[in-house]
């Protein structure tokens, strides 16, 4: 969605949303904003806010609705071979990058540990081992 135009919306809907949670998940708060755009000629509406989802906190989502709220006019980013798919907020949320960077970064000390087990490439055994110069 880094690239993706950009036209004007209109917010038809703006709400806080609080989930109580489970057993498995604590409760939080998130949005709920309906938007009203044009592409072409056509009339589309999205609710979209976010790629990977957001949950801000109360406070956050509170500063999130009042930004977005009922008859403001904000920045919809529309996919080009879409314009049904829809973010006000480009790129994934903090929340999923983070994820990825910290799955990404286990995965490479996972994979590197692993390599050095198999090999048992270890420092004692470097001794006498020939390096291109």
């Amino acid at each position: 969605s880094y690239h993706w135009p950009q036209v004007d919306g209109v917010v038809l809907q703006s709400e806080v949303e609080w989930s109580p949670g489970d057993q498995n998940s604590s409760s939080y708060y998130s949005n709920r904003i309906e938007y009203q755009y044009e592409v072409a000629g056509t009339t589309y509406k999205g609710d979209r806010i976010r790629f990977g989802g957001d949950r801000p906190g109360h406070d956050g989502a509170q500063s999130i609705a009042a930004r977005y709220h009922p008859g403001a006019v904000v920045p919809v980013y529309c996919d080009p071979s879409d314009p049904a798919r829809t973010t006000l907020f480009q790129g994934p949320s903090g929340r999923t990058f983070h994820t990825s960077i910290g799955v990404g970064s286990m995965f490479s000390i996972g994979s590197l540990f692993f390599s050095l087990m198999l090999f048992k490439v270890r420092p004692q055994n470097w001794q006498g081992m020939k390096f291109r110069e």
